[in-house]
C-alpha cells in the first residue's frame, strides 16, 4: 500500500525503493475536506490496482485451472465494496483511507 501526504498544496506518494517523497498532484487553494477526498480517493486507487493485481497473480497460479481461477476471482473481487459501490452508472467513493 501506497503512503501518501499532504504539504501545503501538494499531494505526495513515498517511493520505497528512492526513499523520498515525488509529487503527484498540485491543489488550487485545497480546503480540509478537498485534502481528505483527495487523500481518499489516492489510496481507494491504490487499493484497487492493487486488488487488480492480485487477480492478475491468480490467473498466473490457477493456469490450466478455470474452476480454480473463477472461484478465487469471484472471492477478490468482492473487497473491490471495501472503498466503493456502483448502481451501474456512477461510484461513490467511501472514505477509504484506512482500507
Amino acid at each position: 500500500m501506497q503512503k501518501y501526504r499532504v504539504t501545503k498544496n501538494v499531494l505526495e506518494v513515498y517511493e520505497p525503493e528512492a526513499e523520498g517523497w515525488y509529487t503527484l498532484a498540485t491543489l488550487h487553494e485545497p480546503s480540509g475536506g478537498d485534502v481528505d477526498e483527495l487523500l481518499a480517493r489516492a489510496n481507494a486507487a491504490d487499493f484497487l490496482f492493487q486488488l487488480l493485481d492480485d487477480i492478475d497473480t491468480t490467473d498466473d497460479m490457477a493456469k490450466k485451472n478455470d474452476k480454480a481461477y473463477r472461484k478465487r476471482v469471484q472471492h477478490l473481487q468482492k473487497r473491490r465494496f471495501k472503498v466503493a459501490n456502483s448502481d451501474g452508472y456512477s461510484v461513490t467513493f467511501f472514505n477509504a483511507a484506512k482500507s
